[in-house]
């Protein structure tokens, strides 16, 4: 998706792009079974997408279309960037999150 988004971008579609993302997974897949079953579901058609991704073959062979599957692997690769251990980089996060839960 970033791909594309860029893409348009550069190719001048688009002056500005907006990607936000959420985990609605738990949902679509409430909205699928009742739909299978024949419910009536307020949900409106084509919004719910399941296996339209935009992940390689390599990618989907290690499951990583999942966020709690490419989260982690992400933070070992920025941690490992910055030359951190893991003790140092727990507490960079720890620090670096820790401003989203003051009040």
């Amino acid at each position: 998706m970033i791909n594309k988004a860029c893409l348009a971008l550069e190719n001048e579609e688009f002056r500005a792009i907006l990607l936000t993302g959420c985990e609605a997974l738990d949902s679509v897949k409430k909205v699928l079974e009742k739909r299978s079953k024949g419910e009536n579901v307020d949900w409106p058609e084509g919004q719910v997408q399941i296996g339209a991704t935009e992940l390689s073959k390599v990618e989907a062979s290690y499951g990583l279309g999942v966020p709690s599957r490419v989260y982690p692997m992400l933070e070992t690769a920025i941690r490992e960037n910055s030359g951190r251990t893991p003790e140092e980089h727990l507490k960079y996060i720890g620090n670096l999150f820790s401003k989203y839960s003051e009040v």
